[in-house]
């Protein structure tokens, strides 16, 4: 019997949850993980969410996500592939009736903050304390 005839084994979230955690005690510092765990973890993706998936098996959303996708034959648009800062010019003198600001970072961490009214903000402050860059 060749192996394409040998019929796949679909595992369970718990399944491949078990196998990451087999690798994560036996692995040395910085080791990559390896390509059959990021299959298998890949092969969830129809009966799991991405967020569920990389939340329970302790991977990068981004780097899963872009990792499903490839599978099935998507691309995502290069400015989703490649993270950035946009920074904007606001001057002192605008006071906007209401601004929202959102930053997201790598790891699909989120953060929202809605003013009204006039406001002194400080927004690059805000982002850089939000990544941890505190203030230069």
């Amino acid at each position: 019997m060749s192996r394409k005839d040998v019929p796949a084994i679909k595992l369970t979230l718990s399944e491949v949850c078990e196998q990451f955690e087999i690798w994560r005690k036996t692995k040395q510092k910085r080791d990559p993980i390896p390509e059959e765990l990021w299959q298998a973890a890949v092969t969830l993706a129809p009966d799991y969410s991405i967020q569920e998936i990389s939340k329970t098996l302790h991977l990068s959303y981004p780097d899963l996500k872009r990792r499903i996708l490839a599978v099935r034959g998507d691309v995502l648009p290069e400015t989703v592939l490649t993270p950035g800062f946009v920074e904007l010019d606001i001057g002192r003198s605008v006071s906007p009736l209401e601004c929202v600001f959102e930053v997201e970072d790598a790891s699909g961490a989120k953060t929202k903050l809605s003013v009204k009214g006039p406001a002194g903000l400080d927004l690059r402050g805000l982002a850089e304390a939000f990544w941890g860059k505190g203030h230069s």
